[in-house]
């Protein structure tokens, strides 16, 4: 198999792993249809994670898109029960977003799913 064959390979596998990401994410998270919803989703899960709860400011400033375009699915994801809204005990003026256990496990599974191994039925 020529060299241009298996790189064509590689590439294809790549692709059909985005695709199949994409279309578990389009069933599986809340507003999976947006880009900007899943973004904001991954960063939040993300940052608490790491054990750092971002700030609505700084989600705000991260992520490049607009505070009209965030707003209204951090608040759908706070209504979910994905996160809540949690006033910083020094400033008053600061909330965090703290990814909720419902978060936490969604992204465990998305991060346990093996796409590499799906079949693409298109």
């Amino acid at each position: 198999m020529s060299s241009h064959r298996k790189k064509n390979r590689s590439h294809l596998r790549h692709i059909s792993t985005v695709f199949h990401q994409q279309l578990w994410m389009k069933d599986n998270f809340p507003s999976g249809h947006s880009s900007i919803a899943i973004t904001l989703f991954l960063f939040i899960a993300k940052e608490n994670m790491r054990g750092e709860p971002p700030s609505m400011k700084n989600i705000f400033v991260s992520l490049g898109f607009s505070e009209q375009g965030l707003r209204p699915h951090l608040f759908a994801f706070s209504r979910l029960g994905f996160c809540k809204l949690v006033p910083s005990s020094t400033d008053r003026r600061v909330k965090y977003v703290v990814a909720t256990s419902k978060m936490i496990d969604l992204t465990n599974e998305f991060n346990r799913m093996k796409f590499y191994e799906l079949q693409s039925s298109t």
